[in-house]
Order: C-alpha cells, then sequence, then structure tokens
C-alpha cells in the first residue's frame, strides 16, 4: 500500500509534478532496485529515498526521512578482538616443570600483540573507539553528534548503539524495517 498523498507531497516538494514522465524497461528485477531507478529518473537527484514502515512504503524526501531517528544495536565484538600480529611465527615458551610436570613459562603463547600507533598496546575500547571514529568520518559525517548533528553511537559492552537516521542505518547495513 503507498500513501498517496505523502508521495504527491514529497515529489512536489522537490519540483516533480504529476505530469513528469519516466521511461524505465526492467525484466526480473528487484522491487528495490527498481524503485531506486524509478527515484533517481525523477531527475531529484538524491533529494528523494523511500522505505517501508509496517508494510507500508513510504516514498518522501531525504531530509524528512532523516529526521526520524531510530535506535539499532550492532555487535562488533570480532571487529574489536585482539588479534596477534603473526609478522613472525608465534613464539610458544612451554617449559616442562620439574615436579608434577606440565607448567609453562607465565608468559603469553603469543608475544605479539596488536599495536597502536604509538606503539602500545590498543585496549578494547581504544579499538571500539576507532570503529566509532571511522563510522563518523565516512558515513554521512555531519549527521553525528560530535560534528552538530542529531545521530549518536555509543560503545557498551561488545555492541554498538546506534541513534541515527534510517539512511545511516542502511549505510552500516542494518535492518530498520
Amino acid at each position: 500500500m503507498i500513501k498517496i498523498s505523502a508521495l504527491i507531497a514529497a515529489l512536489e516538494a522537490v519540483g516533480i509534478g504529476k505530469d513528469t514522465t519516466l521511461n524505465i524497461r526492467m525484466h526480473s528485477v528487484p522491487m528495490r532496485k527498481v524503485l531506486n531507478l524509478v527515484l533517481s529518473e525523477t531527475g531529484s537527484g538524491n533529494l528523494l529515498t523511500y522505505y517501508i514502515d509496517q508494510n507500508v512504503l513510504e516514498i518522501t524526501t531525504r531530509e524528512i526521512a532523516d529526521k526520524q531517528l531510530i535506535t539499532r544495536v550492532y555487535p562488533v565484538d570480532d571487529l574489536i578482538m585482539d588479534v596477534p600480529d603473526f609478522d613472525q611465527p608465534p613464539n610458544f615458551q612451554l617449559q616442562a616443570s620439574q615436579v608434577g610436570g606440565g607448567g609453562g613459562g607465565g608468559q603469553n603463547l603469543f608475544n605479539n600483540t596488536q599495536n597502536n600507533a604509538n606503539g602500545t598496546i590498543a585496549t578494547r575500547a581504544q579499538r571500539a573507539q576507532q570503529l566509532i571514529d571511522t563510522i563518523q568520518a565516512t558515513i554521512q559525517p555531519d549527521i553525528w553528534t560530535t560534528n552538530g548533528g542529531p545521530a549518536v553511537i555509543r560503545f557498551y559492552n561488545g555492541s554498538l548503539i546506534v541513534t541515527a537516521p534510517r539512511s545511516v542505518h542502511e549505510a552500516l547495513g542494518g535492518n530498520v524495517d
């Protein structure tokens, strides 16, 4: 179901009238691609967008869509875990105890660890902050609170908690429907 009044208002807001002609021929194309092509074919550039809200297709301006903030949680432990640096083979320092067997040298089995630029070992929180910094620098930089926008991203217990417009979540690969 399409809300026709909202669609007409969004199209008129960017200068597209009822008499605008679109010519697109497609065969066996996913609906997402069809919608992207139709919206780009209107000549409005990147001004229009769409989303599904409770099984209703909403077509509106990107400005209107980006006013609605959505919160999603993204597990990122696998992205920020400490990975040993294997430039050289690991140096195993296993030593047998003289009494009772077993034992070890009391050292880290892998002497190589992930370092910061200054040579110190990056903590989990530092790696999480590096991930946040990368996201804020590459996905709509002006949308984040650090740059004066409304979107917020925080690290908590192995996950990123992101409150941002739908378009940011789509760029992050998250499902917002």
